[in-house]
């Protein structure tokens, strides 16, 4: 009977470990300071769009000063050389995915959205090249 016990409880265990890390490979990698509700329907908009999977979703940067986001120090060099330090904004309504082929070995595409009254749009496709 204690056999039996630990047997069900190893495959339970196994099953746990399976489902979590298959849940935890589909998910992006998020660095935009945006919801998880956010990246689900903008994983949700692309799919349906093109069929892509979403890798990474990054920030758009933004000389704007936005409340509550850390700010990123980017280094402007000028047409004189001369070197400025400035902050930079990540957007809460704006972000960028970029994404791989489902089917293929293509680098996939950046794509270019932005929340709008609640709802998150596609702006710009740009194909990512090797």
């Amino acid at each position: 009977m204690g056999l039996l016990l630990v047997r069900s409880m190893s495959r339970v265990f196994l099953i746990v470990v399976l489902s979590c890390s298959l849940a935890a490979a589909g998910e992006p990698k998020v660095r935009a300071p945006v919801s998880a509700y956010d990246v689900h329907r903008i994983c949700e908009l692309i799919a349906k769009s093109s069929g892509a999977v979403v890798k990474t979703i990054e920030p758009f940067l933004s000389e704007d000063y936005v409340a509550g986001v850390t700010p990123q120090e980017v280094m402007r060099v000028s047409e004189t050389g001369k070197i400025k330090y400035v902050l930079w904004y990540p957007r809460r309504d704006r972000v960028y995915a970029r994404t791989t082929c489902k089917r293929c070995t293509a680098p996939g595409y950046v794509y270019q959205l932005q929340k709008a009254r609640g709802e998150w749009q596609l702006l710009r496709r740009d194909r990512l090249v090797d």
